[in-house]
């Protein structure tokens, strides 16, 4: 039996996305904390409350739509699960049989969310035809033009801002999606695709009690001709070739469940862009003790629908925030370089080693 017949092909599929992510944003440098470093001693803390949700969710038997509900975005989702094999490849690797079963059930749990490309090589398929179908069907498309396709950018890069500002650089994704290509040649006529650019979670007092403003869910719809686009490893990391300013046909900007016009949308990109500037300040008074404990926040608030559906309590447990409490941990993660996919799949020193090393 070859090594490859020893363990699911979704491990090679996973790999080939994440080089080929990592391979094309580098070298890179994130902060506020050095979430590698960080991990590092975590040693299985984070593990065992997502072990306990999942025995409980099995045994609750709900079935897997109910289960991909809770997560904001299958980006969130994919993105979670790289950082779950990374705390499980900096381990002692004492709990093999449970991180096997924890990365067994959440890759299905993506399987089940996405249509193709599970682990978004260069594709976000997150609906099917009859959604789409549907979208193209009741959406109230409006007729674009350059000014247009300016106000929407400056939208998109207010929302994408503050999902950094809310969630710094580890964890954007939990509100920041972009969803496509779909064809969209059967409404909108030859060489044209739909892409969807979703903000959900953008209010997350749960994590900041202090916020005080109206924009909680915001989508952007958006069919271009002529213009090509893919993504890598999650919805954001976005590529496009093509004139995407005289390219965009037609467009619907959605928040808060109802669709606003031209004007509004002018007006949230304003106010988003102050909301964003008042939240990055935030930053700057915070020590690197509360920025650890901030992270732990992050981590577990990608799993908070998860954990609500389990009956469980959200927050970081005390094992989570002792293993990191007084250790050293630098501001930043730096990146210069990524290995060939070949040596990532193989060295101990990546996560990809590891995943297989489950199925020995």
């Amino acid at each position: 039996m070859s090594e490859k017949e020893r363990y699911p092909q979704w491990i090679d599929e996973f790999a080939k996305s994440v080089h080929n992510s990592f391979s094309n944003m580098l070298p890179g440098n994130w902060g506020p904390i050095d979430l590698l470093e960080y991990t590092k001693h975590s040693n299985n803390a984070f593990f065992d409350k997502l072990y306990q949700a999942i025995e409980i969710i099995k045994k609750k038997g709900y079935p897997q739509e109910e289960i991909a509900k809770t997560f904001s975005c299958p980006s969130a989702l994919r993105c979670a699960f790289l950082y779950m094999t990374w705390e499980y490849g900096f381990s002692d690797h004492s709990r093999k049989k449970e991180f096997n079963e924890i990365a067994e059930f959440f890759v299905d749990v993506l399987g089940h969310m996405m249509k193709e490309d599970i682990f978004c090589l260069n594709r976000n398929i997150f609906h099917n035809d009859q959604e789409i179908k549907d979208i193209f069907g009741s959406v109230p498309w409006s007729v674009a033009d350059t000014q247009i396709a300016r106000e929407l950018g400056k939208l998109y890069t207010s929302c994408a801002a503050l999902a950094f500002a809310l969630y710094r650089d580890f964890f954007p994704q939990i509100s920041h999606e972009v969803y496509g290509p779909y064809d969209a040649s059967s409404k909108f006529g030859k060489d044209t695709i739909l892409v969807i650019k979703h903000f959900p979670k953008l209010f997350p007092k749960e994590i900041w009690p202090s916020l005080e403003y109206k924009y909680g869910d915001i989508k952007i719809f958006q069919v271009f001709k002529n213009v090509k686009f893919r993504c890598e490893l999650i919805g954001m990391h976005t590529v496009y070739e093509g004139d995407i300013m005289n390219g965009l046909v037609v467009y619907a900007v959605m928040a808060g469940g109802k669709f606003v016009g031209i004007e509004e949308i002018k007006n949230m990109s304003r106010e988003i862009a102050e909301i964003t500037t008042k939240q990055i300040q935030v930053y700057d008074s915070m020590p690197m003790e509360e920025i650890k404990k901030k992270t732990l926040e992050w981590e577990c608030y990608q799993f908070f629908d998860f954990f609500q559906l389990a009956g469980m309590d959200w927050r970081p447990t005390i094992e989570m925030m002792d293993a990191v409490k007084n250790k050293k941990i630098g501001s930043r993660t730096i990146i210069e370089t990524f290995p060939p996919l070949g040596e990532y799949m193989e060295s101990v020193d990546h996560e990809i080693y590891w995943l297989k090393d489950l199925y020995k």
